[in-house]
């Protein structure tokens, strides 16, 4: 199920309390400043981090379910919880002493990690990325710039995808390596880059970075394990957009309950009913299908509905996010200016959710999947 468990609400109300002892409001969250460290920190003490990072320690289900907790709670948690899950999915199974660092030290909370794909010409269609891991007679140099990177100005390191440029490659730019860089080597450069979501976004720059084989995790299935990273998480993005809009509905229903308007409690408008009537609608049977949608794409092969797995994940980032979208904005408009304030919760709800509908795949790439798996099969 979408909705938490009682194990994992314990955890949650766990959290909650541990990051109250550090002066944060769950009532008004986004009003104080959490850093990833500190994300991260409160996340290891109550043990969730172990769920994002061991492939054994929690299936779809699970970690659709924290990810739905963790931001009704703060959207800042989730996004320290997600991330190390990411940058670190696709090193398992490599034996080298600096990959198997890496996913101890994110498992602890110890070291942030970033996922880096995207390039300025290379979103959605990673196969069009320019940067390069080419052999040298000392072993590999990597050379490229990495843009739109969460984490991608923190990150203690970089899970990078890039061409295999090798003399001899029969097809060159046909291979493709996963390369985990420490963001202390020499040849690392990076800048932040501001959004309209509060989001630690940045730049990497990779000018001639010495690569031994032991950072090497593949030099031929690095575009398989990348897409195999995103196709894992995809439906966990809806479960998050999710969890915001049901945060935000619950805002602007006791937000509704308790503020007058001449003489009035809002909610005994009949429009402002209506209205989170409707957004309750939206919200309970996006929640619906997102559930559904999470069942299916557990499956192995193609489901009784006749669909794989693959376009099931497609449909629960779609519907999670879209939905989500419509629940939001609404409550951002039954909330009036209040809904315009920065440090309001609706307020970053809102920018936060805007931004789902683009990363790890943007709503129109998904029903792009949807479509192929509909039509093409015929």
């Amino acid at each position: 199920m979408i909705r938490t468990t009682d194990g994992i609400e314990l955890t949650l109300k766990q959290l909650c309390a541990r990051l109250q002892e550090t002066g944060w409001d769950p009532v008004f969250p986004y009003r104080t400043a959490l850093t990833t460290k500190q994300a991260l920190a409160v996340l290891s003490d109550v043990g969730l981090l172990p769920s994002a990072v061991d492939p054994t320690g929690g299936d779809l289900s699970s970690r659709c379910a924290i990810r739905y907790g963790l931001c009704r709670l703060d959207v800042r948690l989730d996004l320290a919880w997600v991330m190390q899950g990411l940058s670190t999915d696709g090193l398992h199974g490599s034996s080298h002493a600096p990959v198997e660092k890496c996913i101890s030290q994110a498992r602890s909370g110890e070291t942030v990690g970033s996922f880096a794909l995207t390039e300025l010409n290379a979103g959605s269609d990673l196969r069009g990325i320019e940067t390069t891991l080419a052999r040298t007679a000392s072993g590999w140099r990597l050379n490229g710039t990495k843009t739109y990177l969460t984490h991608g100005a923190t990150a203690d390191f970089y899970t990078v995808l890039a061409k295999v440029d090798a003399a001899g490659d029969d097809d060159p730019g046909s291979r493709f390596a996963l390369v985990v860089v420490p963001a202390s080597i020499v040849g690392v450069e990076r800048r932040a880059q501001a959004l309209v979501a509060s989001h630690p976004m940045g730049t990497v720059r990779f000018a001639n970075v010495e690569v031994c084989e032991e950072q090497i995790v593949t030099c031929e299935d690095g575009m398989k394990s990348a897409l195999r990273t995103l196709s894992r998480f995809r439906p966990t993005v809806g479960a998050a957009a999710m969890g915001l809009a049901r945060r935000a509905w619950d805002e602007a229903y006791t937000y509704c309950c308790n503020r007058t308007q001449g003489g009035r409690v809002l909610s005994d408008n009949r429009l402002v009913q209506m209205r989170l009537v409707d957004a309750r609608i939206q919200l309970e049977t996006g929640e619906a299908l997102l559930d559904r949608a999470v069942k299916e794409s557990s499956s192995s092969g193609q489901s009784p509905s006749g669909l794989l797995p693959i376009a099931w994940s497609s449909m629960a980032k779609l519907q999670g996010t879209e939905s989500a979208q419509q629940v939001i904005d609404t409550c951002v408009q039954l909330h009036g200016a209040r809904g315009l304030d920065r440090n309001h919760t609706v307020a970053h709800l809102h920018t936060s959710i805007r931004a789902m509908r683009i990363y790890e795949g943007a709503s129109d790439v998904q029903r792009h999947i949807i479509m192929n798996a509909l039509f093409n099969s015929r």
